[in-house]
């Protein structure tokens, strides 16, 4: 049988100089000044070297290259999924703004409903509740619930942490008026459990039920004693008048049940404003009537419209009509904003926002407070405490703030360390190069650490930008221009380069008011509109990506 030819032997020298380097030929290699063995240099080495060294050496170095690219390579890797990982959890982060921002999906719905995790979003579309996938626009899963659906917790336009907190349960209520049902479904979209509402408990005209967190319904019921319908002969009669009507605030009660079985969570506090004492305006909407006969020409009729109280993944909030309160999800009070009329038009206008990490932003007698989770307060301010929808995940260190025509930064503690002008500002994106603020008089970035202007972005002679939200990706930020006073007002999406100021406009036509949100790093556009067949509200959600390459045209007004 022939014999296989196995490797050579491996022997081990184990004598006094076993340990001492060879030179190529296995001759000692020569000794050094001071009597040990010396190293001979690399090109003597390679000269004494024969082929079979040489080749052994030059695979042993591109070996320890290929080690070296191969960590520079998965280093590389480990940091981009680090970054892509940061901007999925920031609110408004998105993966990348590089390129035209074009329409990659398309639903026309009659709401958003909620986050789902994973990339998910849930809409109202008739009387089903369907979910999204937000990178593809792909229907993940489909229920129909019943008519005239309402769904929750869904995030605000205004707060771009909201829009990072996907929920397990979404919270549905359904049917004819006098005859309401809830529906609880999970992320998956299975029913939980259904519950009939009875008409006398949740129905009525002083009484509205809406879809809360966690399997939550959120109950309101408020007479203010006042009558359903005004009518007076012009404007300057119903301003005469209206304002002398008494309102019975203390009628007001809010608060939250589980939506199953009933079991009562928590209250909502409600206070009176203080602007309301003698003032009932902020309880009706005016509209012209036709010609009354008993009147000269068209009248104005005032009806009564009691606020409807709105439940995010955070918090409850009821505000109108002369009261005002708010809780968090766990029942914690986020105190009231009682100088406010209309969120923001005049008072303080402190909105309610949870903050990237946990916390809040809170009105306070004095100004505005951060507080955390437990209601520890972190900072207090005279001025109104801003949280950007927008931010890299890297900008989380200090405050920001609104003071008027003013932008200010805070430190932790509340105290201001610098202040830029700005004409009604917003501050919409910060991250660790600039904080962006959309103003009447334009879109300007300064640097956080001092406040110095890094560019200004003016609009056009006689047009005002209104920006409600942005979306960045860390070195560009996406924002949705509404351009007002032109004849014709018109939306854009607007693309700057956060370092130079650089900025382009999308080629998508957008001939809405919109905003821009982002969901799991993923972009998206969010239009409100009215459904045409039935006049009710509605809403189209757009997936956006960029495309690199792309050449986009300037800004325009």
């Amino acid at each position: 049988m022939a014999r296989r030819r196995g490797p050579a032997p491996v022997s081990f020298d184990v004598s006094h100089d076993a340990a001492r380097d060879d030179g190529p030929d296995g001759a000692p290699a020569p000794r050094a000044p001071s009597g040990r063995p010396g190293r001979p240099s690399p090109r003597a080495w390679w000269a004494a070297a024969d082929r079979r060294r040489r080749r052994r050496a030059v695979a042993l170095v591109a070996g320890a290259a290929v080690v070296v690219a191969g960590a520079v390579v998965a280093g590389s890797a480990l940091a981009d999924r680090t970054a892509a990982d940061r901007l999925r959890a920031a609110p408004g982060g998105v993966l990348s703004l590089d390129g035209d921002l074009v329409r990659t999906w398309r639903v026309d719905a009659g709401a958003v409903a909620a986050v789902l995790p994973d990339g998910g979003l849930a809409t109202v579309e008739d009387g089903a509740l369907v979910a999204h996938d937000v990178a593809s626009g792909d229907e993940r899963w489909r229920v129909e619930v019943g008519a005239d659906l309402l769904c929750g917790p869904a995030p605000r336009a205004t707060s771009g942490v909201e829009w990072t907190l996907p929920v397990e349960e979404v919270t549905c209520v359904h049917g004819p008026v006098g005859a309401r049902t809830v529906t609880v479904l999970d992320a998956s979209g299975t029913v939980v459990g259904r519950r009939e509402l009875d008409a006398g408990t949740y129905g009525g005209p002083y009484r509205s039920v809406v879809p809360g967190a966690d399997g939550g319904l959120v109950v309101a019921d408020y007479d203010p004693g006042l009558p359903t319908r005004l009518e007076y002969p012009t404007l300057d009669a119903m301003f005469a008048r209206l304002p002398d009507l008494p309102v019975d605030t203390d009628a007001a009660a809010v608060h939250v049940e589980d939506a199953l079985t009933a079991e009562h969570r928590s209250d909502v506090p409600l206070q009176q404003m203080t602007w309301l004492e003698r003032n009932a305006l902020q309880c009706y909407e005016t509209r012209s009537s036709e010609t009354n006969p008993g009147l000269p020409g068209p009248s104005i009729v005032a009806d009564l419209t009691l606020p409807t109280p709105v439940a995010t993944a955070t918090l409850v909030t009821y505000h109108g009509c002369g009261v005002d309160g708010t809780i968090s999800t766990d029942g914690r009070s986020l105190g009231a904003d009682t100088e406010a009329f209309d969120a923001g038009h005049l008072g303080t206008g402190v909105e309610r926002l949870p903050v990237p990490g946990g916390g809040y932003v809170v009105p306070t007698a004095a100004g505005s407070a951060l507080v955390r989770d437990d209601g520890t307060v972190v900072a207090e301010s005279p001025v109104q405490i801003a949280v950007p929808t927008a931010t890299d995940g890297r900008s989380a260190d200090g405050l920001l703030g609104v003071d008027g025509d003013a932008v200010v930064e805070l430190a932790a503690d509340g105290t201001e360390l610098w202040r830029a002008p700005a004409e009604r500002p917003r501050v919409v994106a910060r991250t660790a190069d600039a904080v962006v603020v959309a103003a009447w008089d334009g879109l300007a970035a300064y640097r956080p650490q001092s406040g110095a202007l890094r560019w200004r972005l003016p609009p056009p002679d006689g047009v005002r930008w209104v920006v409600p939200s942005a979306v960045t990706d860390g070195r560009r930020a996406a924002m949705a221009v509404r351009a007002v006073g032109q004849v014709a007002m018109s939306t854009r999406l607007v693309t700057v380069d956060l370092r130079t100021g650089a900025a382009t406009t999308s080629s998508l036509d957008v001939d809405r008011e919109a905003y821009v949100a982002a969901v799991a790093g993923r972009a998206l556009l969010v239009e409100p509109t009215t459904d045409e067949g039935s006049g009710q509200d509605a809403v189209v959600v757009s997936g956006l990506a960029a495309t690199p390459g792309s050449a986009p045209s300037g800004p325009t007004g």
